[in-house]
């Protein structure tokens, strides 16, 4: 066993040792040493601080990286070792080196950053910084198919085969610790780093990083400069302030099944929800059609390193990628159609498209969402149903006040009809009949003059004749005439026109009236039949009842039109006159017609008293 103390001069720490056949090459804070293996000869070949030995595989040749630049080591033609240094760079040393080919490779300055070796002249490499974080303090530099692995002061930079940063590690995405020594990978292609805490395991695809201490059995937490092996059966050896050690991924892949996935809390528009399962022990949250806001708060819970509890989610149907975090994670979603959702939480970040069989890690949660009726098939489907129906029933309905309209415009062309048939037989009974009697007068009087037999009474008919003629024209004319009157028109009317029929006799005529203000019309079809009504009554006074005295009231009150008519006349018997009298029924008819009501009393001697109400809306 060789002691420290037995050199000529102390080496006070040790930074690397190469081998050089019967030579043992030791490389520390003081230099290069020299100690052969059979008489225990020692001799310094450098005064150089030395960060560690570098192989070139290209030419199979050793150098230390110093502090000056590359020491190349080889044995002279007597077999002792000597040195050389091959690379100078006296501003920055060489830490990390790696090399690219037989003449150039990359190296770490101290405190400057990456630098590209070649044709005896050190570049320093322009790298794009990462997310404005650039790469310095360089502990190590390797190569693991496919990326460059940087190891510094300040994380780990994974950059691609262009030396452009891919990827940053540092404790925000899992590293327990940034100050990392150097990289290593295993037979199952993880990559393992060293820090000042721990070691950590890295998938370079998924960027998961799995994080081991002491209390995973590690010798200590802290690690040193370029301690670290891959050996052939893929085993990892790391060197620590406190011994080394040696194992294989398998032994420690299982240990993230000891994390588990908690949520803390499940909200939906600010109402509180619970995971319930079904009769298959599916956990199952369901949200009504109004909670289309849903939050939860998540987190891995890790009993052993709870510092890099990492918490991945996906929720099929929705994202169209795993999203990750650390620590408790606040998710939520915004307007979830109704359907039936997966919502995937995970722990192994090596997860693509999520399946309940990727990982022993997986925790799935069926998220049932509500709609309102008229979001499903069906529902719009009734909506579309009611909607054509409604349509039809319009349709059918326009139809229908089409037909009604056509119905009424038919009666009217109809009543008009009846009307004018009405008039052409009033014209010929009052006009042909007067007429006649006009001829017949005429006749006689010319036969009379022919004898010198002439009298004025037949002349005086002829006058009466006549007046009465263009008396009922004029009636005619007035029931006629196509604008509707107001009732107080009618009456007025009606009040001249009595008033001529009574003036030339001796009987005594007093009409009244009592009408409301109202805004009801009166159509030629009611005011003719009021006038006849009122002519047939008062003919009959003047002709037949030799009556004194005739009494006339017209009034109007809730709508309905109001006629009294009395004479002290010699009267009749009115169940007599009920039978054989034509002039009666001709009152009643006309009543009738405008679903009125007709009171007549009457005795012999007592005169006539009639009382009859028509609908003013007619």
């Amino acid at each position: 066993m060789y002691s420290l103390e037995s050199f000529e001069k102390k080496i006070v720490s040790v930074r690397g040792i190469q081998r050089l056949k019967e030579w043992l090459i030791l490389g520390g804070t003081e230099g290069l040493l020299a100690v052969n293996l059979n008489t225990n000869e020692n001799k310094w070949l450098e005064n150089f601080y030395v960060y560690g030995f570098v192989n070139n595989e290209f030419t199979n040749e050793y150098f230390a990286s110093t502090t000056e630049g590359l020491v190349a080591l080889n044995l002279d033609e007597n077999g002792n070792p000597k040195s050389k240094l091959t690379y100078p760079n006296n501003d920055n040393g060489m830490i990390g080196v790696l090399f690219l080919d037989s003449k150039s490779f990359l190296f770490g300055g101290i405190y400057e950053g990456l630098y590209k070796y070649h044709d005896l002249k050190a570049e320093k490499l322009a790298i794009k910084p990462f997310n404005n974080l650039g790469i310095a303090n360089v502990k190590s530099i390797a190569y693991h198919e496919p990326y460059y692995w940087i190891s510094t002061h300040k994380g780990l930079f994974m950059l691609n085969k262009e030396l452009e940063i891919e990827y940053y590690f540092s404790k925000e995405n899992g590293l327990s610790d940034e100050f990392v020594y150097g990289t290593v990978k295993d037979k199952d292609n993880f990559v393992w780093c060293s820090t000042n805490n721990g070691l950590n395991k890295i998938d370079a695809t998924t960027k998961q990083v799995w994080n081991f201490n002491t209390q995973h059995g590690l010798p200590a937490k802290e690690f040193n400069t370029n301690a670290f092996f891959t050996r052939f059966n893929g085993n990892v050896l790391f060197g620590s302030v406190d011994g080394f050690v040696e194992f294989s991924s398998v032994q420690h892949a299982e240990l993230n099944s000891k994390q588990s996935i908690s949520i803390h809390s499940l909200v939906a528009n600010n109402s509180s929800l619970l995971i319930q399962h079904d009769r298959l022990g599916n956990e199952i949250i369901h949200l009504n059609a109004d909670q289309r806001f849903f939050k939860a708060s998540v987190q891995t819970i890790h009993y052993i390193n709870p510092q890099s509890a990492l918490i991945s989610y996906f929720l099929e149907g929705v994202d169209t990628d795993w999203q990750r975090g650390k620590g408790l994670q606040n998710i939520s979603y915004f307007n979830l159609k109704p359907n039936t959702y997966k919502l995937y939480l995970s722990n192994d970040q090596r997860l693509g498209i999520p399946n309940e069989s990727s990982s022993s890690s997986l925790r799935v949660i069926l998220i049932q969402v509500d709609g309102y009726f008229w979001e499903y098939w069906w529902g719009k489907v009734l909506l579309y149903s009611l909607g054509v129906v409604l349509l039809v029933c319009f349709v059918v309905w326009s139809y229908r006040q089409k037909l009604a309209k056509k119905q009424i415009e038919l009666e009217e062309q109809l009543r008009l009809e009846n009307e004018r048939n009405r008039i052409a037989k009033d014209l010929h009974d009052d006009l042909g009949t007067g007429l006649t009697q006009i001829m017949m007068l005429n006749e006689i009087s010319m036969h009379q003059l022919r004898k010198q037999n002439f009298t004025t009474d037949l002349l005086m008919q002829t006058s009466e004749i006549s007046r009465n003629l263009v008396s009922n024209m004029n009636d005619l004319i007035w029931v006629l005439k196509p604008e509707k009157e107001s009732l107080e028109e009618v009456v007025a009317t009606l009040r001249e026109k009595l008033t001529r029929i009574f003036e030339n006799s001796t009987l005594q005529f007093n009409f009244t009236a009592n009408i409301e203000e109202s805004k009801q019309v009166v159509n030629s079809v009611l005011r003719r039949n009021m006038l006849l009504l009122l002519k047939e009554l008062s003919n009959n006074s003047l002709k037949h009842a030799a009556a004194k005295t005739v009494l006339v009231h017209i009034s109007s009150r809730d709508n309905r039109i109001n006629i009294d008519y009395s004479d002290d006349g010699k009267g009749f018997n009115l169940e007599e006159v009920a039978e054989k009298g034509n002039g009666l029924r001709s009152i009643q008819n006309r009543v009738e017609q405008f679903q009125g009501i007709l009171v007549m009393n009457s005795k012999p001697d007592k005169g006539v008293q009639v009382h009859i109400e028509i609908p003013q809306k007619q």
